[in-house]
């Protein structure tokens, strides 16, 4: 499975991500702990069940989804 993010798309596309899979893992994201703008691009650091934190960067011209591993508790 290759990595990626689904989200929850309210008023504008890609408001909020909800899981992301990570090296054929399928993650719940507990919690939001950062949101950006940046111009074309939307960034939120997360947390999810197991404590690690990742950073998604959606861009919004190529519309995909950059995940980044910020730290591992596992």
């Amino acid at each position: 499975m290759k990595n990626q993010v689904w989200e929850y798309s309210g008023y504008e596309y890609a408001e909020r991500p909800r899981v992301l899979s990570w090296e054929d893992e399928r993650l719940e994201i507990d919690k939001i702990l950062d949101r950006w703008r940046m111009p074309g691009k939307k960034g939120f650091r997360v947390r999810v069940s197991d404590e690690r934190e990742f950073e998604l960067v959606y861009d919004e011209i190529a519309e995909e989804w950059n995940i980044k591993l910020m730290s591992d508790t596992k």
